[in-house]
């Protein structure tokens, strides 16, 4: 995967010291300054066990990524691409600086950002995090355990009670990476509720990481695209992972949102996130197995199915009072009171879209901060660019995939990722089985357009 260049793109030179704190410079200039910081103790308590030099490294490495991608600023306008360069100090600076684990790592994160990056390891001296400490003891849970992405989200939700109730003999260590104090509450209070359902399956831990008190930077001062968020998580949830005894962890992504095609023609490669997409699974995959030195999966285990088709499960768990509990938007936290959904994003859209096909909008109680498909109001001014963009790439994936009968690459050609993807999946499913799933997608949003011009007519009236 070689990464584009040009003389417009912005260079950056990050340089680490061993607690975290990261000098920038832009293109030679001074730009920012902060500490990055990783409490990753509570993966080390849950099991009773302490992290390896490379476990610790690969957190490290990780949260080195994110603060860059956050305090790196892309250049405005249509340029899109930089050239990251990062020093950073290591424990086992032999295995990281080797071409092969080098090359594995720039991979995954040239795919999930489009940029350039350069890594310069150095030797850490002297410095241990409380999770390295050694332990004489170790707990693990009842095989066989999987680990498990849990975000907050509807999917991640629903993606674990889908799971739970095909495998009643799996138990999951539960992993949430938090970077705000607001994430934790939502994921607790439905975990409380999981565990009553699921009781003695569930071995939830966490780790939080950002910046350290006093280095958080205003909202508008960083990269708002922050597209090495999935990275960090996955990275971070396959330690917690390995620590319970798994060799693999699931994502609990629905394949539309996970492949995610382009809504408009106007965003190009990593513009559309691709923090779930297969394709980076895969190359997240490698990076953890070359830590592990044996292999590891991070995985899509819903991968054929829709976010609604995901949603049945709360039905047939009779677990509906999740649906109010999950946070979906893309802009949360909300920096309003009582109120963690905008409700005019593509997430909030996708959200009532999920929850009206599968019966569940009655137990969707959030509070909206717009009411735009709220509470059957209609689409308004402030929520129409978004459910238009779904409007748009659901009207021409149902064309292309009408045309697939007498033009059997036709999708590729609209959707180019698509074809991109299909290699990755091959050993988990056939075109053909994407074409359906895509199928049906595009009647659950037909059905729901429907729902929300009936809506919109009857407020009119």
């Amino acid at each position: 995967m070689k990464a584009r260049s040009g003389s417009s793109e912005p260079r950056f030179a990050c340089v680490f010291d061993d607690i975290g704190t990261v000098e920038i410079e832009r293109d030679g200039k001074p730009c920012a300054r902060a500490r990055a910081v990783l409490d990753d103790l509570p993966i080390a308590d849950a099991f009773w066990s302490s992290l390896s030099s490379r476990l610790a490294d690969l957190g490290d490495v990780a949260v080195a990524v994110y603060a860059t991608d956050r305090l790196c600023r892309r250049p405005s306008g249509d340029a899109w691409h930089r050239v990251l360069e990062i020093e950073l100090p290591v424990r086992d600076v032999d295995f990281w600086s080797d071409a092969h684990v080098h090359d594995r790592l720039t991979d995954v994160l040239r795919y999930v950002t489009d940029d350039e990056w350069r890594f310069r390891f150095v030797r850490k001296h002297g410095y241990a995090r409380p999770s390295e400490h050694p332990t004489l003891f170790s707990r693990q849970p009842k095989q066989p355990v999987v680990g498990a992405l849990f975000s907050g989200g509807l999917d991640s939700a629903a993606g674990l009670v889908r799971f739970a109730i095909d495998d009643p003999c799996t138990s999951f260590a539960i992993f949430s990476a938090r970077t705000s104090t607001r994430t934790g509450k939502p994921q607790r209070r439905q975990l409380d509720l999981l565990d009553i359902a699921f009781r003695g399956r569930l071995w939830p831990t966490s780790a939080t990481f950002g910046f350290a008190k006093g280095d958080e930077h205003h909202f508008d001062r960083e990269e708002r695209t922050q597209r090495t968020r999935g990275f960090a998580f996955q990275a971070l949830g396959s330690i917690a992972a390995h620590l319970a005894g798994a060799t693999s962890l699931l994502v609990f992504e629905n394949g539309i949102g996970a492949i995610n095609l382009p809504y408009l023609d106007s965003q190009i490669g990593s513009q559309c996130t691709r923090a779930t997409s297969p394709i980076t699974l895969a190359l997240t995959s490698s990076v953890v197995a070359a830590v592990l030195g044996s292999e590891f999966e991070v995985r899509l285990p819903h991968l054929l199915r829709t976010k609604a088709e995901l949603c049945q499960a709360l039905n047939e768990a009779a677990l509906q009072r999740l649906v109010s509990l999950t946070v979906s938007c893309d802009h949360f936290p909300q920096r309003k009171r009582d109120v963690d959904h905008c409700g005019a994003c593509i997430s909030c859209i996708l959200r009532r879209q999920s929850v009206f096909e599968a019966g569940l909008e009655s137990y969707d109680t959030v509070q909206y901060a717009h009411a735009a498909l709220a509470q059957g109001t209609g689409p308004r001014a402030d929520g129409w660019f978004a459910y238009r963009a779904m409007e748009i790439q659901a009207s021409r994936l149902s064309e292309v995939l009408a045309a697939e009968s007498t033009d059997p690459h036709a999708i590729e050609r609209a959707f180019p990722v698509f074809g991109e993807t299909v290699p990755y999946v091959l050993d988990r499913c056939g075109r053909g089985e994407l074409l359906a799933l895509f199928a049906r997608y595009c009647a659950e949003w037909d059905r729901f357009r429907a729902h929300v011009m009936t809506a919109s007519i009857r407020e009119r009236n």
